[in-house]
């Protein structure tokens, strides 16, 4: 990996109630771009943003 690499980061939302079949299309289609989960963040009512990145070409 080069040193100067840079990153991009997309934020996705979830609600815990809905991730069967909207939170993973969601997930799925974001992976498909070339995204890379790196973390998750719980905020209050069983919702989670999911923080994904990928280097800039």
């Amino acid at each position: 990996m080069p040193q100067n690499q840079r990153y991009e980061y997309k934020s996705i939302e979830v609600r815990a109630l809905a991730f069967g079949d909207e939170g993973e299309e969601k997930i799925n289609r974001v992976a498909s771009e070339g995204w890379q989960l790196k973390e998750t963040v719980e905020v209050g009512g069983g919702t989670t943003h999911y923080i994904f990145e990928r280097p800039v070409e």
